[in-house]
């Protein structure tokens, strides 16, 4: 569905960004979506797109673009134009630790999906930065647009999964004003981190565990076959040899010799087996300094 939100009730400003003409919370469409912030020094206060690294413009709407010219975007039968969603579980994400979450306004021609909306025009509301972006990145880039920048210690990835499991909580930063949202972060925010790490260190704990089981049970192995190679298999290999002496196999070319063969593979990988038995037995150091350490 192609909806057109004007620029603003009464063709104003908005007053989070003096210069850019955002139109008014309720008239704008509000929606989640991510950005990516600049990693080299003179772009360490700028916001792309994560995917096509188009820079948004301080101060002024972000203007979707389309390769067709047959349609101005967003078109409706074309991918173009300006993507948000209404639940920030539907957001995709790269391995960039300088990627960033964050609700936009979206005004112009507007076409909604069945998860969110594509438009012509839009600017950021406010932005949530992970531990990937330094306090003076988060003051350079509120300088910059003009919107409010909160830093969290969970990762962008991890505050949207919250977000998408507290619907409420999503729904009322996506429509809230700057204070609602500041009050409403600075009281969710805590406990998010809180249970984020304790999240995060059961699943160490569980890797442990389960890296542990697995050494458990390769050492043994290691430890049965050594058992084989050193205790049963001299045995049987002894039987074998007082076999072939007492039948004459030994005198035999085509049966000696590759008897003769086996034998010796085997003595050789016994011995191997006893000495790496031996030597991964001792506790392994470690060279801290230039000096070994235990």
């Amino acid at each position: 569905m192609t909806t057109s939100v004007p620029a603003g009730a009464d063709g104003t400003p908005d007053v989070r960004s003096p210069d850019v003409r955002v139109p008014d919370v309720p008239v704008a469409v509000v929606g989640w979506r991510t950005w990516r912030v600049g990693r080299r020094a003179q772009q360490r206060h700028e916001l792309f797109s994560p995917l096509t690294g188009t820079p948004w413009p301080p101060g002024r709407p972000m203007l979707a673009d389309c390769a067709s010219p047959r349609h101005a975007p967003p078109g409706d039968a074309c991918g173009c134009g300006l993507y948000a969603v209404a639940d920030p579980g539907d957001l995709g994400w790269s391995p960039s630790d300088h990627e960033v979450l964050g609700v936009v306004s979206l005004w112009g021609e507007v076409v909604e999906g069945t998860r969110g909306w594509r438009a012509a025009q839009g600017y950021p509301r406010f932005l949530l930065t992970g531990p990937g972006i330094s306090g003076e990145q988060r003051a350079g880039l509120t300088r910059r647009l003009g919107v409010p920048v909160y830093g969290s210690e969970l990762p962008p990835r991890e505050l949207a999964a919250f977000l998408a499991a507290d619907p409420a909580t999503a729904d009322a930063l996506r429509h809230g004003s700057d204070s609602a949202v500041a009050d409403l972060l600075a009281d969710r925010l805590p406990d998010w981190a809180r249970r984020g790490h304790e999240t995060r260190s059961r699943a160490a704990a569980e890797a442990a565990r389960r890296r542990n089981q697995a050494e458990r049970r390769a050492a043994t192995w290691r430890t049965a076959l050594v058992a084989w190679l050193l205790g049963v298999q001299p045995v049987a290999l002894a039987a074998i040899a007082g076999w072939a002496v007492a039948g004459g196999v030994l005198t035999t070319p085509w049966l000696g010799v590759p008897l003769l063969v086996a034998l010796a593979v085997l003595v050789m990988v016994s011995a191997r087996a006893g000495l790496r038995r031996r030597t991964t037995g001792r506790r392994p150091r470690a060279v801290v300094g230039g000096r070994s350490k235990p």
